[in-house]
């Protein structure tokens, strides 16, 4: 019984392209200590925005608004 040919990764790869590529050095002014994005008091206040956003949304767009027994 003859055994199922084996992939051999990366060997229809021109030699130029087997190495993987060094990962580029970061350009950007943070510092790896800065944590990353926002504040712990922006993302509140931005869920706080998102959520009274959405419920103003739904009162004025409700499917029972202007219907019989509403004040």
């Amino acid at each position: 019984m003859t055994e199922l040919p084996r992939r051999v990764r990366q060997a229809s790869l021109v030699p130029q392209l087997r190495e993987a590529p060094t990962p580029p050095e970061p350009t950007g002014l943070r510092l790896p200590e800065e944590p990353p994005g926002r504040s712990p008091e922006q993302a509140r206040d931005r869920m706080a925005a998102y959520r009274a956003g959405w419920v103003r949304g739904a009162e004025e767009n409700s499917p029972h608004a202007g219907s019989e027994g509403e004040v």
